[in-house]
């Protein structure tokens, strides 16, 4: 098993061009974590030369809080040499970490000591924040840690942008989109013919750019929060044909099981997907016919074993090219008749559990959307 070394390499590895950055320290008399040594991956992110580091405390480099320490299972009944903030550190009678190892391998630890992830922002010395994901990691050779950070400044920025656009799109946007429909109505009792064809072409852009804010919104939600809740198939059906059918009043939704019991479970993030393709086929196949429409969800096994398939089947004119694209991860479309966010909401979710999408024509009419689907457990 590969170790982390216990002091800075002297070659160039195959991680350097990897976001980490690693400080060495060494603890003096007063438990003061000391930087001994450093990658120059750590010295050059926060522009400083070797000199302003070294011998300097680590915790001098972060806008808040200390050294993160590791996590200790406090349950070995080890002695500990006490912290000076009270807590404890590494085993005071040195056999942890295992001998002839800078740092202890997860056999060498036997459970009694585990990374514990803390986020920190180090300071550069231009003043400018640096976010990171940092953890200590206890060495052998002296009393100190090898503190490995992280960098997810990028990501942290992209996340406040991200937040930013979905603000403005959540209220801004819906709130004068809303106030659009309402002159949109007083137009269409407009006597005036043209005025009349001239509103229902806004109300139909508006009602389109509310869906797609709707979708945005549910975007957000699932790529915030990852629920570990698993639901039945028979359950999740259920609540995908109760959700169509209340919004979608022309649709019909049944759902069929081809030699998969009813009860066996995946995750519930599967529900957002399969409500988009089962509406997204409705409002297709009701404008295609003019009436009512139905689509079939049809659960049945996949060639995966831990796997099924769940399979939606529509009665409209079939997905276009691009928009299969858009669907099978091939390239970034241009949104076309309003169903391409959607479209998006389904990929990310079959991305988030590895699972793979096929699209089909259907015979005589419509298309066919599967979904490989991981059972939960992997029962």
């Amino acid at each position: 098993m590969s170790r982390i070394p216990d002091s800075a390499p002297s070659e160039p590895s195959n991680f350097d061009h990897l976001p980490i950055l690693t400080a060495y320290t060494v603890c003096d008399g007063d438990g003061t974590h000391v930087i001994d040594d450093c990658t120059d991956r750590f010295r050059e992110r926060l522009g400083r030369c070797r000199s302003t580091l070294v011998g300097h405390p680590l915790e001098q480099f972060y806008e808040t809080d200390g050294v993160p320490e590791p996590s200790a299972d406090r349950d070995r009944g080890r002695d500990r040499t006490p912290r000076s903030d009270g807590g404890d550190s590494v085993p005071a009678d040195g056999s942890m970490p295992g001998p002839g190892s800078a740092v202890a391998s997860a056999g060498d630890r036997g459970g009694g000591w585990q990374p514990a992830a803390a986020e920190r922002a180090l300071v550069a010395a231009d003043g400018r924040l640096i976010h990171t994901v940092a953890e200590s990691i206890p060495r052998q050779e002296r009393d100190g840690y090898v503190v490995v950070h992280v960098d997810v400044t990028r990501r942290k920025r992209r996340e406040k942008q991200v937040a930013a656009l979905n603000r403005l799109l959540r209220h801004n946007v819906r709130n004068d989109l809303n106030l659009l429909r309402g002159h949109v109505r007083t137009l269409r009792d407009h006597g005036d013919e043209p005025v009349f064809a001239a509103a229902d072409v806004i109300g139909r852009i508006a009602d389109r750019w509310l869906g797609l804010a709707e979708t945005g919104r549910k975007l957000e939600r699932l790529s915030r929060n990852v629920s570990p809740r698993a639901v039945t198939v028979s359950n999740l059906g259920s609540a995908v044909r109760a959700a169509v059918e209340r919004d979608s009043p022309e649709g019909t939704v049944a759902v069929e099981f081809d030699g998969v019991a009813p009860d066996r479970e995946v995750s519930e993030q599967w529900y957002a997907p399969l409500v988009e393709l089962c509406e997204n086929g409705i409002k297709h196949a009701v404008a295609e016919q003019n009436g009512s429409a139905t689509v079939t969800v049809t659960v049945s096994a996949a060639d995966r074993p831990g796997w099924i398939a769940i399979a939606v089947a529509d009665e409209g004119p079939g997905i276009p090219a691009e928009e299969r694209a858009t669907l099978l991860g091939d390239a970034e479309t241009p949104l076309r008749h309003g169903s391409g966010l959607g479209l998006w909401l389904v990929r990310f979710v079959v991305e988030q559990f590895g699972g793979c999408v096929a699209v089909r024509d259907r015979d005589p009419a419509g298309s066919v959307v599967e979904l490989t689907v991981p059972v939960a457990h992997g029962e």
